[in-house]
């Protein structure tokens, strides 16, 4: 099947599916990739091993953070794409490009943790940058599928409500990305804030339509 694009071009449309399986499984190795790069304490008593768990207490803790924070990203794109009907080249291309910042997510997680203290807040900058684009690019995706119109019939409302929540985690990125020159831990509580924030979004919406449907 083609349409017209923008300036009259015929472009090809595909359906989803065999996208959305190759991004299911980079996602899943991005996700497996932070675990191995969690540091392995080895001793030879109970006080020697709560020791050097404490002592990369900081680089466990960017894996719990970072683990959800693209499990949220995954959880975005999972349900953008399950009211999607056709994608088109710039569809592939721009989710590419999510993938490409998925993929870099255990790079900058690591990098986060390295380094000394003079470097602690240009470190936590990127890892804000990283999250904000995250965000982005899955917006683009949505405003690239709305504007050609290659959504179903049912994605409309939904993904109005869901773009809504992207952008207030995109704002909780951006945010972070000064206070980490200011404040380093304001700026880990944003990304933290993230998550929770589509968590709670989603609970709240949820618990509107059982009102309006009641």
């Amino acid at each position: 099947m083609a349409v017209a694009d923008e300036r009259g071009r015929m472009v090809a449309l595909h359906e989803p599916d065999r996208m959305v399986f190759f991004s299911d499984a980079v996602v899943a190795i991005a996700m497996t990739l932070l675990a191995l790069e969690l540091p392995v304490p080895h001793s030879d008593s109970a006080r020697e091993l709560v020791a050097q768990l404490d002592a990369h207490s900081a680089e466990y803790g960017a894996f719990v953070l970072s683990f959800f924070s693209v499990a949220g990203a995954w959880e975005g794109h999972h349900t953008l794409f399950a009211h999607v009907a056709r994608i088109d080249a710039t569809t592939i291309g721009r989710n590419v490009q999510w993938l490409f910042l998925v993929v870099m997510a255990p790079f900058v997680t690591k990098l986060v943790t390295s380094g000394g203290a003079g470097t602690v807040s240009l470190r936590l900058a990127c890892y804000g940058v990283l999250m904000g684009l995250l965000s982005i690019a899955l917006l683009r995706i949505y405003q690239h599928q709305r504007r050609r119109d290659l959504l179903d019939e049912t994605g409309a409302h939904p993904l109005r409500e869901w773009a809504r929540r992207r952008a207030a985690v995109l704002a909780l990125a951006v945010l972070s990305i000064p206070l980490a020159f200011v404040v380093w831990w304001a700026a880990v509580l944003c990304w933290v804030l993230g998550p929770l924030t589509l968590r709670w979004l989603g609970v709240w919406r949820a618990h509107r339509a059982r009102r309006a449907g009641g």
